[in-house]
């Protein structure tokens, strides 16, 4: 088939790939967004019922802890009654063991195996006509001076105990039977024998939230009388558990993240009525999901709204869905024009060679080891662009994408940042593109370089304008040193890929150092630029000059670059016979050290090359 035929058939076939990858990842993002906006509310109904299948499971541990404490204390107390015998008669008939429960709460607590709980009290019915007695034997026995201010009823439930004391003292002596919504929770714990849950109530401790009071009742014989009259008369107190809900909500799962919650209690008021009370969350957010979950005797309702971040982190797929496609079509595109244009120089030499190898089979394998290298050398093209394309478009894809989701949050400074790292981001791979097609000119033959007197420092003083960190490179001139000769153009790119190197591996503070001296040998002058960075081994000294590598900080990725740098810089300095090797700082760093011709050398070296006149 003709070349001109196969370039053809190759563009069309480039093409059509361009347009249906464009086409397939259109149509598969489109799909998936479809199917994930279905999906959303079953998203967030999954995570509510999450969310309430914790709040379950924490609260029946909480309830199962303060029973198993209640009853390990009471069988302890009926077991060894003269272990917490007390000469009070108001203390008597006392079915729980008050030391032995304090020590069990205080251990649990400082171990954190009583979950959720804010603090766990112990509280008892006192007759109201025996409060001054009671007041006293609290007093003799524990040494506290308790005072328990009196309500209008004939009962009173007295706080007797609260664990951790600190910072919650203050309630010792606190009459619960003074707050109806206390006194509710603490009848229908009574009533029934079973742990019951109260609406919501301020804690007497200053500047805690709100929060929720269970109840475990006990009886004076430590077993639950069978009928409701008998159970309050047996009644003695037992013991409450202060939980703030919102505590139960960051407990939450994982699936449960990024959700406005809210949580009403939907329990009986003080008195009777049906009062829907918010316990968590905002009562603006507009809900989509809800459940609710029987808590001790009442019924709360737990209602979710997705926020903006939970729609987002399921939203993910499809825009990295959409990126990867378009980021796969731009590559396509991209290596079908490199590899046609690679493609019609490689035909044009094979042509070029197909005549001479039917003369001569010698010729024939030198061409076919011209293609090698060549298929080698676009290989090894393709590959580094690819390789050093992708950080700076990662770059400018992901503060494109924190601009266009995150505006808004964002202050007028870092919008400005985000702005600058996208141009950077862009000069880069300008900077990227422009060293590849230097150093693709190298892989031809290119006539030899135009030679001329340089002004050092002048052509110093351009190639550091330049530069975005001119301020911190010094240069020295010795007077004594001889003009160089060399190709000018050549010249000022070798010396700014070497600063870029020294100011790249070196602290953003340190200076960069540039003296140009003469030689050792009467022939050269040197340009020797000092960094302060972390040097270089003596064995990657000469591996550094190699096409591709690059020194440890830039494998590590602390420093950007392609590879090529030093490679081209020696390339240039060596088809005008100049030179350059490495050395260590004096002060530490690394040392480059570039060798140009003499310009008197050059000049005498030319003349004995002339030919002699006729």
């Amino acid at each position: 088939m003709p070349h001109v035929l196969q370039r053809a058939v190759f563009q069309r076939a480039a093409t059509l790939a361009v347009v249906l990858g464009l086409l397939l990842t259109g149509l598969v993002t489109v799909g998936l967004a479809t199917s994930m906006g279905r999906d959303h509310a079953d998203q967030v109904d999954r995570a509510t019922d999450a969310l309430l299948a914790a709040l379950h499971a924490d609260l029946h541990a909480l309830e199962s802890s303060l029973i198993a404490m209640r009853d390990t204390a009471t069988t302890q107390a009926l077991a060894h009654p003269a272990d917490h015998a007390v000469a009070h008669p108001v203390l008597h008939d006392w079915p729980i063991h008050t030391r032995e429960l304090t020590t069990t709460l205080e251990n649990g607590f400082a171990q954190g195996t009583i979950p959720l709980a804010r603090a766990v009290a112990l509280f008892r019915h006192v007759d109201r006509r025996a409060l001054a007695a009671y007041e006293n034997a609290i007093s003799d026995r524990d040494g506290v001076d308790v005072t328990v201010h009196p309500t209008p009823t004939d009962r009173a439930y007295v706080v007797e105990r609260v664990v951790p004391s600190e910072p919650n003292s203050s309630a010792l002596g606190f009459d619960l039977a003074s707050e109806p919504r206390r006194l509710l929770g603490i009848e229908g714990a009574r009533d029934t024998g079973l742990i019951t849950v109260s609406a919501a109530v301020e804690l007497v401790v200053p500047d805690d939230p709100a929060a929720v009071i269970l109840f475990v009742p006990t009886y004076r014989t430590g077993d639950i009388p069978p009928t409701v009259d008998a159970r309050r008369e047996e009644f003695v107190g037992g013991l409450l558990a202060a939980v703030e809900p919102a505590a139960l909500i960051e407990r939450g799962p994982a699936d449960a993240l990024g959700l406005d919650v809210q949580v009403w209690d939907l329990g009986p008021g003080a008195g009777g009525s049906i009062e829907p009370t918010l316990l968590v969350g905002d009562p603006s957010t507009a809900t989509i999901s809800s459940a609710r979950l029987e808590v001790a005797g009442r019924t709360w309702e737990v209602r979710t709204a997705p926020t903006p971040a939970f729609a987002r982190t399921n939203r993910w797929p499809v825009v990295a869905l959409g990126v990867a496609g378009l980021l796969l079509t731009i590559v396509i595109a991209v290596l079908g024009h490199v590899l046609r244009t690679r493609e019609a120089s490689a035909q044009v030499q094979v042509e070029v060679r197909t005549a001479d190898l039917r003369r001569s089979q010698a010729e024939l394998e030198a061409a076919n080891e011209e293609l090698r290298r060549t298929d080698q050398s676009r290989t090894e093209f393709l590959v580094t662009v690819s390789h050093e394309l992708r950080t700076p478009l990662t770059s400018i894809r992901g503060f494109a994408s924190l601009l266009e989701h995150h505006s808004h949050e964002l202050s007028e400074e870092d919008r400005k940042d985000f702005v600058g790292q996208l141009a950077r981001g862009a000069e880069s791979m300008s900077d990227l593109l422009q060293e590849v097609l230097e150093f693709a000119r190298l892989e031809h033959e290119q006539p030899p370089p135009v030679t001329m007197d340089l002004d050092l420092e002048r052509l110093l003083d351009d190639v550091i304008e330049r530069l975005p960190f001119a301020n911190r490179i010094d240069v020295t001139i010795d007077g004594s040193a001889p003009t160089a000769s060399g190709d000018p153009v050549a010249v000022r790119r070798a010396l700014h890929n070497v600063l870029d190197n020294a100011a790249s591996y070196s602290p953003e503070d340190a200076p960069v150092h540039v003296r140009v001296r003469p030689a050792a040998g009467p022939d050269m002058i040197e340009i020797v630029v000092d960094d302060h960075g972390p040097g270089v081994a003596p064995d990657d000294r000469e591996r550094v000059f190699q096409r591709f590598h690059r020194g440890h900080d830039a494998q590590a990725g602390t420093v950007a670059g392609t590879g090529i740098g030093l490679t081209l810089a020696r390339a240039q300095l060596e088809r005008m016979e100049g030179r350059i090797h490495l050395e260590d700082a004096p002060g530490g760093g690394a040392r480059v050290v570039i060798g140009l011709p003499c310009a008197q050398v050059r000049a005498a070296r030319v003349d004995e090359m002339a030919p002699l006149s006729p």
